[in-house]
């Protein structure tokens, strides 16, 4: 049979692809939320569209989501899938919201819909002005820890944080992580542990995908 083209060489209405849009961020948030899972290179090119769906591919490169640098990848598959749609002209969130929207443990599932209609008619009312994208550009830089073993004298952190002095992003993550229960070891990053974790990661991918989302299989 032939192969089921990229998202990005398929010529689609804006109507459509503002669609796929939601699509692709109810995939990513599954990834995260219950296959634990950040894809870490996502983007029109491992995209493919079939059958008026979405289906992700490459998802056998994934991190685990508490690996120490998951957040960070998270934050540039948020960018550039937004980068794509909006060439596309469809109303995208912030990369801010749409990440917020994928790692929210919050917001449950069957109000992700209006949550989005929510974040998406505010940043479309709101446009981006020169504050938004000084906002924006912080965002992308700002250091976001995946565990307390990243943080240097967490006290005296949470301390800056309760004056003010740190930035959003990491504030929150650190708030977040405060609030649990004590957070596992972090993953070493030599390279036993890091096969170790991607064959973890295949075999969580597996079950998940059997379970719900399009994962690399049509």
């Amino acid at each position: 049979g032939w192969p089921a083209p990229r998202i990005r060489d398929v010529a689609l209405d804006t109507r459509k692809m503002q669609e796929l849009y939601f699509e692709c961020v109810k995939h990513m948030r599954t990834m995260y939320r219950e296959c634990k899972l950040v894809h870490g290179d996502l983007s029109e090119y491992n995209m493919l569209y079939h059958n008026n769906k979405i289906y992700v591919i490459d998802v056998s490169q994934s991190m685990e989501h508490e690996h120490p640098r998951a957040l960070e990848f998270l934050r540039l598959d948020c960018r550039n899938v937004n980068n794509f749609f909006e060439k596309k002209n469809v109303e995208i969130l912030s990369t801010r919201d749409l990440f917020d929207l994928i790692v929210s443990e919050s917001l449950m599932d069957e109000n992700l819909d209006e949550a989005f209609r929510e974040k998406r008619t505010e940043h479309a009312f709101k446009g981006q002005n020169e504050k938004d994208q000084v906002d924006e550009a912080v965002f992308m830089e700002s250091f976001i820890p995946r565990s307390l073993y990243q943080i240097e004298n967490c006290e005296k952190k949470l301390k800056e944080i309760n004056d003010g002095m740190e930035e959003k992003v990491y504030s929150e993550a650190v708030s977040n992580m405060m609030a649990e229960e004590m957070p596992k070891e972090e993953i070493s990053l030599n390279s036993e542990d890091e096969s170790s974790c991607e064959s973890e990661g295949e075999e969580r991918y597996e079950k998940c995908k059997n379970r719900k989302g399009n994962f690399g299989t049509m």
